[in-house]
């Protein structure tokens, strides 16, 4: 048996109704879960953007020093012992 024009208004109207009430809700609650989800990915983009930095760093710091060490013979300076003032 079909149901009836007149109940299937009465179905549709109370499935608008009920999308009109809950759609603020149930978009606030997937909502949270957006800016969580983007809360995270910016903190996980920081820390990765701060280990790129830090590799760079460490590269710099590593290449001044090999050539700091790599520029030639050193000379020996004779250095007089220190005397007590009296």
């Amino acid at each position: 048996m079909k149901p009836a024009r007149s109940e299937l208004k009465v179905l549709g109207v109370g499935a608008a109704a009920c999308a009109a009430c809950c759609a603020g809700p149930i978009l606030g609650f997937l909502g949270t879960f957006a800016a969580v989800g983007a809360a995270a990915a910016l903190i996980a983009g920081a820390f990765v953007l701060a280990a790129v930095f830090g590799i760079i760093a460490a590269v710099i710091v590593v290449r001044r020093r090999s050539r700091r060490i790599d520029c030639g013979a050193a000379t020996v300076t004779s250095i007089p012992m220190p005397t007590r003032r009296t």
